[in-house]
């Protein structure tokens, strides 16, 4: 009797860690999915505000301590070399309007 208990158990146990396990892959999945999904939203504000404020010349102070939030948000989220090689640098000589 205690060995079908036990057999029992193990395999309930077995089944319950299994499914636990697969329901935390599918949550990784989709916070991998999430996070690819806002560091492109990202890169695309940057880009846009880069653009906009290069062709302007010139970008109010609030404009680029947002546009460093977003900047360091980006990267956190593992973006890529063009907008921190590329466009950073270029952004940051971009003089400051009051």
């Amino acid at each position: 009797m205690n060995t079908i208990l036990t057999t029992v158990l193990s395999t309930i146990t077995g089944l319950i860690i299994g499914y636990l396990t697969k329901l935390l892959k599918s949550y990784k999945d989709r916070d991998n999915v999430q996070n690819r999904a806002l560091r492109n939203i990202l890169k695309s504000n940057l880009l846009n505000q880069y653009y906009v404020y290069c062709e302007l010349g010139s970008v109010p102070k609030n404009i680029k301590e947002t546009w460093y939030d977003m900047f360091e948000s980006y990267t956190e989220l593992g973006g890529n070399s063009f907008i921190k090689h590329d466009i950073e640098p270029k952004f940051a000589k971009l003089p400051i309007k009051d």
